[in-house]
């Protein structure tokens, strides 16, 4: 259809970042068949007493049968923060996917440190492709590489892909910023930063 999906995030009166996405219709009104009144915002993770989480989308793509693929990261603060990558599958009326990981988001961690989904694509087969940076641990100088992974269309990671499900690829050693991703048959081109 013509509607435009967006995505985001809100901050809400305890200073939680939660996830928003948005639907507008070309007249630039909320297309209000969609989540409540054009907007779904979504939770953040629990995590334990005192320990505050947010959940911040990065980016967006348009999913099979018209529904929605938001992905992002979470960010646990504790004594130090932590990095999650993050997906969630939407169908078109705005409502979680009962057959994506059992209608609740994905986490996924190389590291458990700074991992973070920027963009994503989903391929002809349902197979969902979500890529960005991990944070590579106890690497001096500081290393941060390309991340790209690879989901059936059930959440679960897909293994058939680089053997685990997911890989990383520095352009160069230092910090490596994946901005943008397109798939091209059976290619996913990756473009992004590097900071040396």
């Amino acid at each position: 259809d013509s509607a435009i999906a967006m995505c985001g995030n809100v901050i809400d009166a305890a200073g939680r970042s939660r996830g928003l996405i948005a639907r507008y219709l070309k007249s630039g009104q909320p297309d209000e068949s969609f989540g409540d009144k054009g907007f779904v915002f979504i939770d953040p993770p629990q995590a334990a007493p005192g320990v505050k989480v947010s959940l911040l989308f990065e980016g967006i793509a348009e999913g099979a049968d018209s529904s929605i693929i938001c992905v992002g990261h979470t960010l646990v603060y504790s004594s130090e923060y932590s990095d999650y990558g993050v997906i969630v599958h939407l169908d078109k009326a705005g409502a979680h996917m009962p057959s994506f990981n059992d209608g609740k988001p994905v986490e996924f961690s190389v590291s458990g440190h700074g991992d973070n989904f920027t963009c994503v694509a989903q391929q002809a087969d349902n197979k969902i492709v979500a890529a960005g940076y991990a944070e590579i641990l106890d690497v001096s100088p500081d290393q941060v590489e390309f991340l790209v992974a690879r989901f059936n269309s059930d959440g679960t990671r897909d293994l058939s892909f680089a053997g685990r499900g997911w890989t990383t690829k520095a352009y160069k050693p230092g910090i490596n910023y994946l901005r943008s991703m397109m798939l091209d048959n059976n290619l996913i081109v990756i473009a992004g930063t590097h900071d040396g």
